[in-house]
C-alpha cells in the first residue's frame, strides 16, 4: 500500500493507523541516500519494522541499485521521496547520533526528520503512481568474483574519467586481481590499473562497462572499505557493499549492464 493511497483509505476510517518511525544516525541515513542517488533522483521507500529498503534504476535502465538500512520485516507501507530534498535536510546534521524519521497518515503525506534537539524538518511525499521498484535479476551464474578496496576502485575510475581516455572500461577478473583498461577512441592511448584483491577461484572473465556509471558508483563507495564484484564474459556486473555505521547495517548492491558489440567494436 502506498502512502498516498493509505492516507485516502485512512481518512474514511474512525481509527487512525499507527505511525511508522525509524531512528538512526545522520551519517548512516546520508550513506543510504547517496547510494540511491547514484542512479536516481526519486525513489519509493519500502518501510521496514526497523529500517528502510529501496530499489531504483537509472533513466536508461543500464544500472539498478538496491539499498537497505537497518532491518526488520516488511510493513507493507511505502513512501515516495525526492532524494535530493532528503539529502539537503541531512547536510549539516550527519553528526547527529539519533535522528528520528517518521511518517504519519494524519499529516497529509509528510515525512518528518526529527534531529532530537527541538528541530524537525518536514518533506512532502511524492505521488507513487510513476515510481516503480525494478525487478532485480535472480540466480545469475557469475563465473568470477573478486573483493577489492573501495578506494582503489575509485582511484582507477577517477583516472579514466579525468583524463577521458575512454568512456568505456574493460574489466578483467582473474586470480586475486582486477584490471581496468581504458583505450582512447583512436586507439593510440591506453590506461590500465591493476588492483589486487581476493578471489574464490582461478577463473578469468572479461567484459566492458561504461565509465560514466562506474565512476559515480565507486565515488559513493570509495570510503566504504571493501567491494565485491561479480562478473563473467560479456556479463552484467554485480557490485556489493556491506558496512555498519554507528551500529546500523547498510547493504547495497548494484547491477550494471555490459556493453556488447557483435562486431567487436565498443
Amino acid at each position: 500500500m502506498g502512502l498516498i493511497s493509505a492516507i485516502s483509505e485512512a481518512n474514511g476510517k474512525e481509527e487512525t493507523p499507527t505511525d511508522w518511525s525509524f531512528t538512526t544516525s545522520g551519517k548512516s541515513l546520508m550513506a543510504f541516500v547517496d547510494d540511491l542517488m547514484v542512479v536516481a533522483e526519486e525513489a519509493k521507500l519500502e518501510l521496514l519494522a526497523n529500517g528502510i529498503s529501496a530499489k531504483a534504476v537509472d533513466a536508461s535502465h543500464v544500472m539498478m541499485m538496491s539499498t537497505t538500512i537497518g532491518n526488520g520485516k516488511e510493513t507493507g507501507l511505502t513512501a515516495g521521496i525526492e532524494l535530493s530534498d532528503l539529502r539537503k535536510t541531512l547536510i549539516g546534521h550527519i553528526k547527529t547520533d539519533k535522528l528520528k524519521v517518521t511518517l504519519s497518515y494524519n499529516n497529509d503525506g509528510m515525512m518528518e526528520v526529527d534531529l532530537g534537539d527541538g528541530t524537525t524538518f518536514s518533506l512532502r511525499c511524492l505521488d507513487e503512481t510513476n515510481l516503480t521498484s525494478p525487478n532485480f535479476p535472480k540466480n545469475l551464474n557469475f563465473s568470477t568474483s573478486v573483493e577489492i578496496e573501495g578506494k582503489k576502485a575509485l582511484l582507477a575510475m577517477a583516472r579514466q574519467n579525468r583524463v577521458k581516455y575512454s568512456y568505456l572500461t574493460e574489466l578483467t577478473i582473474s586470480k586475486d586481481l582486477a584490471v581496468f583498461k581504458g583505450t582512447s577512441e583512436n586507439q593510440t592511448r591506453t590506461i590500465k590499473t591493476k588492483i589486487t584483491g581476493k578471489t574464490r577461484d582461478k577463473k578469468t572473465s572479461k567484459a566492458v562497462y561504461s565509465v560514466s556509471y562506474l565512476y559515480p558508483l565507486f565515488k559513493a563507495w570509495g570510503k566504504s572499505g571493501s567491494i565485491e564484484m561479480k562478473s563473467g564474459n560479456d556479463f552484467p556486473l554485480q557490485c556489493v557493499k556491506k558496512i555498519t555505521i554507528h551500529g546500523v547495517d547498510i547493504e547495497s548492491q548494484a547491477f550494471l549492464a555490459p556493453r556488447v558489440d557483435p562486431d567487436g567494436q565498443y
